[in-house]
Protein backbone atom coordinates (compact mmCIF):
# COMPACT_ATOMS: atom_id res chain seq x y z
CA UNK A 1 0.00 0.00 0.00
CA UNK A 2 2.64 2.12 1.20
CA UNK A 3 4.40 1.89 -2.29
CA UNK A 4 1.01 2.69 -4.28
CA UNK A 5 0.89 6.19 -2.65
CA UNK A 6 4.95 6.52 -3.00
CA UNK A 7 3.90 6.17 -7.08
CA UNK A 8 0.67 8.30 -6.75
CA UNK A 9 2.28 11.03 -5.45
CA UNK A 10 4.90 11.21 -7.39
CA UNK A 11 2.70 10.80 -10.63
CA UNK A 12 0.40 14.06 -8.90
CA UNK A 13 3.98 15.74 -8.47
CA UNK A 14 4.90 15.14 -12.09
CA UNK A 15 1.21 16.65 -12.99
CA UNK A 16 1.61 19.59 -10.81
CA UNK A 17 4.69 20.41 -11.98
CA UNK A 18 4.24 19.97 -15.94
CA UNK A 19 0.78 22.31 -15.14
CA UNK A 20 3.20 24.43 -13.55
CA UNK A 21 6.01 24.97 -16.29
CA UNK A 22 2.78 25.23 -18.65
CA UNK A 23 1.39 27.97 -17.02
CA UNK A 24 5.01 29.57 -16.76
CA UNK A 25 5.91 29.37 -20.33
CA UNK A 26 2.53 31.01 -21.19
CA UNK A 27 3.00 33.78 -19.13
CA UNK A 28 6.38 34.75 -21.11
CA UNK A 29 6.10 37.96 -23.32
CA UNK A 30 5.33 36.69 -26.71
CA UNK A 31 8.08 37.31 -29.61
CA UNK A 32 7.10 40.21 -31.59
CA UNK A 33 5.72 39.15 -35.24
CA UNK A 34 8.70 38.47 -37.70
CA UNK A 35 8.92 40.86 -40.14
CA UNK A 36 7.79 38.64 -42.86
CA UNK A 37 4.41 38.30 -41.44
CA UNK A 38 4.13 41.84 -40.73
CA UNK A 39 4.36 42.46 -44.47
CA UNK A 40 2.07 39.34 -45.04
CA UNK A 41 -0.54 41.21 -43.71
CA UNK A 42 0.04 44.62 -45.16
CA UNK A 43 -0.13 42.81 -48.53
CA UNK A 44 -3.42 41.20 -47.50
CA UNK A 45 -4.58 44.45 -46.73
CA UNK A 46 -3.46 46.37 -49.50
CA UNK A 47 -4.35 43.57 -51.94
CA UNK A 48 -1.49 44.18 -53.84
CA UNK A 49 2.03 42.11 -53.54
CA UNK A 50 4.83 44.72 -52.50
CA UNK A 51 8.22 43.99 -54.38
CA UNK A 52 10.59 46.33 -52.66
CA UNK A 53 10.14 45.68 -49.17
CA UNK A 54 11.39 48.83 -47.19
CA UNK A 55 9.55 51.62 -45.31
CA UNK A 56 7.85 49.20 -43.32
CA UNK A 57 6.40 52.29 -41.01
CA UNK A 58 5.19 54.01 -44.78
CA UNK A 59 2.96 50.86 -45.11
CA UNK A 60 2.18 50.30 -41.38
CA UNK A 61 0.57 53.79 -41.41
CA UNK A 62 -1.22 54.26 -44.67
CA UNK A 63 -2.93 50.75 -44.61
CA UNK A 64 -4.76 52.31 -41.01
CA UNK A 65 -6.04 54.87 -43.22
CA UNK A 66 -7.45 52.28 -45.91
CA UNK A 67 -11.29 52.45 -46.14
CA UNK A 68 -11.44 56.32 -44.38
CA UNK A 69 -14.08 58.37 -45.99
CA UNK A 70 -13.97 61.00 -48.35
CA UNK A 71 -14.64 64.39 -47.32
CA UNK A 72 -13.10 67.91 -48.88
CA UNK A 73 -10.80 69.35 -47.07
CA UNK A 74 -10.97 66.70 -43.99
CA UNK A 75 -7.82 66.13 -42.35
CA UNK A 76 -8.74 63.22 -39.61
CA UNK A 77 -10.07 59.70 -39.45
CA UNK A 78 -13.47 60.96 -39.82
CA UNK A 79 -13.27 61.80 -43.57
CA UNK A 80 -9.80 63.21 -45.39
CA UNK A 81 -8.92 64.22 -49.43
CA UNK A 82 -6.29 63.10 -51.40
CA UNK A 83 -3.85 66.20 -50.50
CA UNK A 84 -4.88 65.97 -46.68
CA UNK A 85 -4.60 62.09 -46.75
CA UNK A 86 -0.64 63.30 -48.35
CA UNK A 87 0.05 66.03 -45.94
CA UNK A 88 -0.86 63.41 -42.93
CA UNK A 89 1.13 60.64 -43.97
CA UNK A 90 4.46 62.74 -44.44
CA UNK A 91 4.00 64.49 -41.20
CA UNK A 92 3.40 61.32 -39.21
CA UNK A 93 5.83 58.94 -41.37
CA UNK A 94 8.28 61.04 -42.89
CA UNK A 95 8.79 64.16 -39.89
CA UNK A 96 8.06 66.50 -43.29
CA UNK A 97 5.27 69.42 -43.36
CA UNK A 98 3.75 69.37 -47.23
CA UNK A 99 1.34 71.93 -48.38
CA UNK A 100 -2.43 71.60 -47.96
CA UNK A 101 -2.99 71.76 -51.74
CA UNK A 102 -2.40 68.62 -54.31
CA UNK A 103 -1.33 71.70 -56.80
CA UNK A 104 0.93 73.34 -54.52
CA UNK A 105 2.41 69.58 -53.38
CA UNK A 106 3.24 69.02 -57.24
CA UNK A 107 4.84 72.72 -57.80
CA UNK A 108 7.24 72.42 -54.63
CA UNK A 109 7.92 68.32 -55.29
CA UNK A 110 11.32 67.50 -57.13
CA UNK A 111 10.13 65.53 -60.16
CA UNK A 112 11.08 61.89 -60.35
CA UNK A 113 11.28 59.55 -62.84
CA UNK A 114 9.46 55.75 -62.47
CA UNK A 115 12.60 54.36 -62.03
CA UNK A 116 13.52 56.04 -59.73
CA UNK A 117 9.94 55.83 -57.21
CA UNK A 118 10.03 55.48 -53.70
CA UNK A 119 7.64 54.15 -51.35
CA UNK A 120 5.37 57.56 -50.37
CA UNK A 121 6.61 58.99 -53.70
CA UNK A 122 3.52 61.07 -55.21
CA UNK A 123 1.69 60.54 -58.38
CA UNK A 124 -0.20 63.87 -59.72
CA UNK A 125 -3.13 63.78 -61.80
CA UNK A 126 -5.35 66.54 -63.83
CA UNK A 127 -8.78 65.26 -63.21
CA UNK A 128 -10.72 68.08 -64.34
CA UNK A 129 -8.52 69.54 -66.93
CA UNK A 130 -7.59 72.36 -65.03
CA UNK A 131 -4.42 71.54 -63.76
CA UNK A 132 -3.27 68.91 -61.17
CA UNK A 133 -6.31 68.59 -58.96
CA UNK A 134 -5.91 65.03 -57.20
CA UNK A 135 -2.50 63.53 -55.64
CA UNK A 136 -1.82 59.43 -54.53
CA UNK A 137 1.50 58.42 -53.20
CA UNK A 138 3.85 55.40 -54.50
CA UNK A 139 3.19 51.66 -53.03
CA UNK A 140 4.53 49.40 -55.47
CA UNK A 141 4.98 49.00 -59.44
CA UNK A 142 2.38 51.18 -60.66
CA UNK A 143 -0.04 51.14 -57.48
CA UNK A 144 -1.02 53.91 -55.25
CA UNK A 145 -2.69 54.66 -52.50
CA UNK A 146 -4.91 57.62 -52.46
CA UNK A 147 -8.15 59.09 -50.97
CA UNK A 148 -10.92 59.19 -53.87
CA UNK A 149 -13.56 61.17 -53.83
CA UNK A 150 -16.22 57.90 -54.30
CA UNK A 151 -14.47 55.73 -52.34
CA UNK A 152 -12.29 57.06 -50.05
CA UNK A 153 -9.12 55.85 -48.99
CA UNK A 154 -7.90 52.88 -51.85
CA UNK A 155 -5.37 51.68 -54.03
CA UNK A 156 -5.44 51.98 -57.40
CA UNK A 157 -3.04 51.31 -60.41
CA UNK A 158 -1.87 54.03 -62.92
CA UNK A 159 -2.70 50.89 -65.64
CA UNK A 160 -6.43 52.14 -65.07
CA UNK A 161 -7.97 53.73 -67.58
CA UNK A 162 -9.35 56.72 -65.69
CA UNK A 163 -5.97 57.92 -63.79
CA UNK A 164 -3.50 57.15 -66.70
CA UNK A 165 -5.59 59.13 -68.82
CA UNK A 166 -5.52 62.31 -65.89
CA UNK A 167 -1.92 61.55 -64.81
CA UNK A 168 0.61 64.54 -64.92
CA UNK A 169 3.79 63.08 -63.52
CA UNK A 170 5.27 61.59 -60.42
CA UNK A 171 6.71 63.76 -57.30
CA UNK A 172 9.27 63.66 -54.37
CA UNK A 173 10.12 65.33 -51.07
CA UNK A 174 11.85 62.87 -49.01
CA UNK A 175 15.11 62.71 -50.74
CA UNK A 176 17.73 64.85 -51.36
CA UNK A 177 16.98 67.79 -49.22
Amino acid sequence: MRIYWIITGSVFKIGVLIVLLGAIQSCRSRKPQSENAVWGEIENKLGIRIQQQSDLQFYKEVVKWLGTPYKFGGNSSQGIDCSGFVMTIYEVVFGRKLPRQSAQQHKESRPVTAKKLAPGDLYFFDIQGKGVSHVGMHLTDDYFIHASTKKGVIVSSLKETYYSKSFVGFGAFRYGD
